[in-house]
């Protein structure tokens, strides 16, 4: 729980009331005490360990825990615990006391992609959300609990909402303090939007007041007491405390992007690379997507989306404009085996597309653990109608010396733009 420090009262000559230190139940996946698997299970399971117990639902890649070992291949330390994919599930241990917050600590190695909930099970065993799409699993998520599912033996559980793994070092259970008032709520829920928004944040407690900081700082009692509802504009991130006879809230916090949407998704008015960033993998239609050839993204089994000067047929590497640098302005596309998309677009047989402009209809999916284009139906090529490929198919030679810029020639291990067999391509 955030709370204001003595020191901090007295030199704000304030004096605050200081409720009891909340009780902390810890689930900590880096004790071997909980003997979970050190190999995949897919099937349902249950651990205990102590007076707690968690279980796992069956799920398509399975659980278990993450480990260290020595040249002998023994194990010298649990590290962390990965369970997934899409809809694998995770139920918490059933505790006498009321809980207040959930947070979940994640894996610096951990994939930024993976989407979870958090839920509570009813008797007829549906789980209902209570915090929606939380991404990123290499970050500790504050998970709070609305008060009405705040009650001691409330079963929550922890679900996962896409096609990644989840790895997660600990989870902490944290109980509600006697007499601080209830966590303040917002009106909108926290993403992204393409225009500007009002944001009302209310709290259930009667009489208590709402403070707020819009500069990523942590609210006190000498914040911006909350009066009319704030005006988002810009790429915003509020942070709330409720206090009430000088007892702080545990802190509400929301992130809002607005960003402005250039396409419409359409033929005459094709998402740009950015709206697709922008969109993310949320935009649930197919859509018409503009951007020019790059070259192809490589594959990594760590998600690490990048270009490369590989030539293979089963990608693009898009951006905004013909010659970015930069990766992170750029999505890949997925030319599926078969296609008349792969035939006719991918750089290996047509080196000529590269820095041409192309639209794509299909649709955004995650791919190089990154937004992307997929399920490519239609396309539309610069130039002339749609090549074929036939009048500019060429040799090339991979292993063909490499310049840069300024005409020197260049090893494999080179960063940045070169030519080779007389094309551009960007090594990173």
């Amino acid at each position: 729980m955030k709370k204001i420090t003595s020191l901090f009262a007295l030199m704000c000559a304030t004096t605050l009331l200081f409720a009891a230190e909340p009780k902390v139940v810890t689930i900590d996946f880096t004790d071997s005490n909980w003997n979970l698997p050190t190999d995949y299970v897919k099937t349902a399971a249950s651990y205990t360990y102590g007076d707690y117990t968690i279980s796992f639902s069956a799920s398509s890649n399975g659980h278990k825990v993450g480990v260290t070992k020595d040249k002998n291949n023994n194990i010298t330390s649990y590290d962390y615990l990965i369970m997934g994919k899409k809809d694998a599930l995770l139920t918490l241990p059933v505790l006498t006391m009321d809980v207040a917050k959930i947070v979940v600590y994640g894996r610096t190695a951990a994939s930024t992609n993976v989407e979870f909930n958090l839920g509570v099970i009813t008797a007829t065993d549906t789980t209902m959300i209570l915090s929606t799409n939380e991404k990123d699993a290499t970050k500790n998520h504050d998970l709070l609990i609305p008060s009405q599912y705040q009650k001691a033996g409330t079963k929550y559980a922890i679900k996962i909402m896409n096609a990644y793994n989840m790895q997660i070092t600990k989870i902490e259970m944290i109980e509600v303090v006697a007499g601080a008032p209830d966590v303040p709520t917002f009106s909108l829920a926290a993403g992204a939007y393409n225009s500007n928004q009002q944001v009302t944040l209310t709290c259930t407690t009667e009489g208590a007041k709402i403070y707020y900081t819009t500069d990523e700082t942590t609210p006190t009692e000498t914040s911006t007491e909350y009066t009319t509802p704030i005006t988002v504009d810009k790429t915003t991130t509020i942070k709330a405390i409720a206090i009430k006879d000088g007892i702080s809230s545990e802190v509400a916090i929301a992130k809002y992007v607005i960003a402005t949407i250039q396409g419409k998704g359409t033929k005459d008015a094709p998402f740009t690379v950015k709206d697709v960033q922008t969109l993310t993998a949320s935009y649930a239609d197919k859509c018409w997507v503009e951007g020019y050839i790059l070259g192809v993204s490589g594959s990594s089994n760590s998600g690490a989306f990048a270009f490369t000067n590989t030539i293979a047929v089963s990608n693009l590497v898009i951006a905004d404009v013909a010659n970015e640098e930069e990766p992170a302005n750029a999505i890949p596309v997925e030319l599926k085996n078969g296609s008349d998309a792969r035939t006719q677009l991918n750089i290996k047989d047509n080196s000529a597309n590269i820095g041409k402009k192309v639209k794509l209809y299909g649709t955004l999916e995650s791919y190089f653990s990154t937004v992307g284009v997929k399920n490519i139906e239609e396309f539309e090529l610069e130039g002339s109608g749609n090549p074929t490929g036939l009048d500019a198919v060429e040799t090339l030679n991979i292993n063909a010396p490499m310049y840069n810029l300024m005409g020197q020639q260049v090893t494999a291990d080179y960063k940045g733009i070169v030519l080779q067999n007389g094309q551009k391509y960007l090594l990173q």
